[in-house]
């Protein structure tokens, strides 16, 4: 993708983000192709949100998920919003801060393109998550499909 055309988009989806979550505590919104990251296979883009979480674990952990309950109906629009691409493009919400010594990065939320197109995603609701740490087998984000 040309350099104009996805920063175009970082600064489309950086409007939407703003518009669905005033005032919300984001640290950066990113737009990231092939090549930017590893998580991001060809043809494929992540749209990252890097929420404000400081501490340590524990509350980084209990300030993102107050972020998702706040923000609940905006993760599931965001979702529908880059449903409508005609490329396939992660939703990624990421809890920002520095994690202490030995500490993990984390939590992470990812929501996938819908495989069944527009409309097949989660209900008004927004997606049942439960929480994740990068690297870690004992906790993850989801999203729970009926």
């Amino acid at each position: 993708m040309e350099q104009a055309e996805l920063e175009r988009m970082r600064e489309q989806f950086d409007q939407l983000v703003r518009e669905r979550m005033p005032g919300a505590p984001i640290e950066r919104i990113e737009v990231l192709q092939y090549g930017d990251d590893p998580e991001i296979e060809p043809g494929q883009f992540l749209a990252r949100i890097v929420v404000a979480a400081p501490g340590e674990e524990p509350e980084r952990l209990r300030a993102f998920e107050a972020f998702h309950d706040e923000h609940r109906a905006a993760f599931h629009d965001l979702r529908q919003e880059l449903d409508k691409l005609p490329i396939r493009a992660i939703l990624q919400f990421k809890a920002g801060g520095d994690p202490g010594q030995g500490e993990r990065h984390g939590p992470v939320l990812q929501l996938m393109h819908a495989r069944g197109g527009p409309g097949s995603g989660p209900g008004p609701e927004g997606p049942s998550l439960t929480p994740s740490w990068p690297g870690s087998a004992r906790r993850t984000w989801r999203r729970s499909t009926p």
